[in-house]
């Protein structure tokens, strides 16, 4: 099982996941994410002019979250370096890792979405995507005026997931 969290000297301990564990996956789940291209994987991962960038994943669906990471991880540019299953956990390793950008589910135990939006966005540069299950007519707007990059629906592809996160980083 895939395993972050944030330690006392600020760095994030991971546990790879395996190709088993993504198989476990519920079909249902997997279904969610078209998978990106392999020879666009390729092609990224030999371009030597990008940046990294450090992603944090919240949402309190932890299947979900290991498939997001697992899939993200793919592209060379990108580095899960945490996750968090309720929006204080967001909060805290956005203020202790100072991630690139936060991926942010709404509907979470502890502090709803907008709330740990609002929280990450005035205590620091991370930039906030956001992917939801609620529909993007019901809140898109008020999370783009609280601070969020973009706001995703939950069933986009991969590569919408990707090329959004790293425009996010890139507008830091």
């Amino acid at each position: 099982m895939s395993n972050f969290s944030s330690k006392t000297d600020n760095t994030a301990n991971f546990d790879p996941i395996t190709d088993q564990d993504f198989d476990a996956f519920s079909p249902n789940l997997k279904s969610q994410f078209s998978p990106l291209p392999t020879n666009a994987i390729l092609t990224n991962a030999h371009n030597a002019n990008f940046e990294i960038l450090r992603v944090v994943l919240a949402d309190d669906a932890v299947d979900l979250r290991r498939l997001l990471a697992r899939l993200l991880s793919k592209d060379r540019r990108i580095e899960i370096i945490g996750e968090a299953e309720d929006g204080i956990t967001a909060i805290r390793l956005c203020l202790e890792l100072q991630p690139d950008v936060l991926v942010l589910d709404l509907s979470m135990p502890g502090s709803d979405g907008l709330n740990t939006l609002e929280a990450v966005r005035s205590n620091s540069s991370t930039a906030v995507v956001i992917l939801s299950g609620l529909p993007r007519s019901q809140l898109e707007q008020s999370c783009i005026e609280r601070g969020a990059f973009s706001y995703l629906e939950k069933g986009v592809s991969t590569s919408s997931i990707i090329s959004t996160v790293i425009a996010a980083g890139d507008s830091r």
